[in-house]
């Protein structure tokens, strides 16, 4: 809480809190904890284990302009997910440095990691979780991934820009395909290189795309994407089916 004001990474702790103890609304709870209403190790106990679905934080601690790790714990795994995200990042102002892990946390939920450039510690951080969080309840209402799949193998070469991986994912979301980020943690899905003075982004993943998609239907959707070269190749094994995505 700063000057009066609820962070919205700290309210949404809070929200969980207030659900956990049957409360309708995080200011009832406050209310309660504010007129002694409710015992203060109950609160304690509910708040330790409430997980904030964001995190933004310094990468180095103590530098607080530049590198931030920005973590989203709770992502529905929907089709349009990953490009909505990156979107809302971009509408914020923040370029994305790289996408290191897309891990699924279980049937229908993912855990992404990104590193993202602030450059106002002071508002871009709190600005943009109030933003992802808004973001999160609309990707709730997108469609799954269902039925006979096709999985493909995407390498995509880019001048990086803002807003890149949200232009890749809504045109892959059009023909309804489904990001599936390769890797784990650690292992970087996005990565910035520089040549003769230019600034390039790559990224390897894997889409998942209904029956009947070519790759040539993939191809032709990503390079649709303003200065983007892309190579698809089939997988003729879906790895793990529908609901095991990380979407795009």
């Amino acid at each position: 809480i700063a000057n009066g004001i609820i962070r919205p990474e700290m309210e949404e702790r809070l929200r969980q809190v207030a659900e956990e103890l049957q409360f309708d609304s995080v200011d009832t709870l406050l209310v309660a904890i504010g007129s002694c209403r409710i015992n203060i190790k109950t609160f304690e106990e509910a708040f330790a284990k409430a997980i904030p679905r964001i995190v933004i934080k310094p990468d180095i601690p103590g530098e607080f302009v530049g590198r931030y790790s920005l973590e989203i714990r709770d992502c529905p795994d929907r089709i349009g997910a990953l490009g909505k995200i990156a979107e809302t990042i971009a509408r914020a102002g923040i370029n994305i440095l790289s996408l290191e892990s897309a891990i699924e946390t279980n049937h229908d939920r993912v855990k992404l990691k990104f590193f993202i450039d602030i450059t106002d510690p002071q508002e871009q951080p709190i600005e943009l979780a109030g933003k992802l969080l808004e973001a999160l309840k609309e990707i709730e209402s997108y469609p799954r991934l269902e039925g006979s799949i096709r999985a493909f193998q995407v390498e995509v070469y880019a001048a990086d820009r803002k807003g890149l991986i949200a232009d890749i994912g809504k045109e892959l979301a059009k023909i309804k395909c489904s990001i599936i980020p390769e890797g784990k943690e650690g292992i970087p899905l996005l990565t910035i290189e520089q040549s003769k003075g230019e600034i390039y982004a790559r990224l390897w993943f894997r889409v998942q795309a209904p029956e009947g998609t070519s790759d040539k239907h993939i191809r032709e959707a990503l390079e649709s994407v303003e200065g983007v070269s892309a190579t698809v190749k089939r997988i003729t094994k879906s790895p793990g089916g529908a609901g095991t995505s990380a979407s795009a």
